[in-house]
């Protein structure tokens, strides 16, 4: 009686033991989704990863380029050339200013440009000019002989050239009346070239 006690035991232990291995997987012992053979037969092949390649520079741009064609041609800009954005924000009363240019979108061009602004401990920062394939300038008017440190007014403009910004900036800066010292702070292009 003892050894079928014994018998029984070991049988009810070797029904686990096997009903866990098989258990180990889902579906029994496959492969696991990431193992190599995963969604093939089983006896399909395994067909070796081909080995990686590194691009050299003259390659990488030429993918680079080929990209950027495919880009501009669906985003429909009649130059051949991606849309490029930048962006001017300012602290009002401060000295705080940011920029971001070369940006496909209005969007990240004015999220660069407070973030650059905002870096330099100042939390009031707004955006005061966005352009497209053109050039911006900001021109900071303060009191006369540095009365105070801070500005008194800012003078954002956009021009096609960064000449054409700054003059204009400038000349804001100085038709208003108030003799402010007009201090050039920037002057950036979203265009190429």
């Amino acid at each position: 009686m003892n050894w079928i006690k014994r018998l029984m035991c070991g049988l009810l232990l070797v029904a686990i033991a096997g009903d866990a291995l098989g258990q180990q997987r889902p579906g029994g012992n496959g492969p696991l989704p990431g193992d190599p053979g995963y969604g093939r037969g089983g006896n399909q092949p395994e067909v070796p990863m081909p080995p990686l390649k590194m691009l050299s520079p003259e390659e990488e741009a030429s993918l680079e380029n080929e990209i950027v064609s495919g880009y501009a041609a669906a985003m429909g800009t009649g130059s051949g050339g991606l849309p490029s954005f930048g962006a001017i924000a300012i602290e009002r009363r401060g000295t705080h200013y940011g920029t971001m240019v070369k940006q496909i979108t209005k969007d990240s061009a004015e999220y660069g440009a407070l973030q650059y602004c905002q870096s330099a401990d100042s939390k009031k920062c707004k955006v005061v000019l966005s352009f497209r394939d053109s050039c911006g300038a900001l021109v900071a008017g303060f009191e006369p002989k540095g009365a105070a440190d801070d500005v008194r007014q800012w003078f954002p403009k956009i021009g096609t050239t960064l000449d054409a910004a700054r003059s204009a900036a400038m000349a804001d800066c100085q038709a208003t009346g108030n003799n402010y010292e007009c201090v050039e702070v920037t002057k950036v292009c979203s265009a190429s070239g």
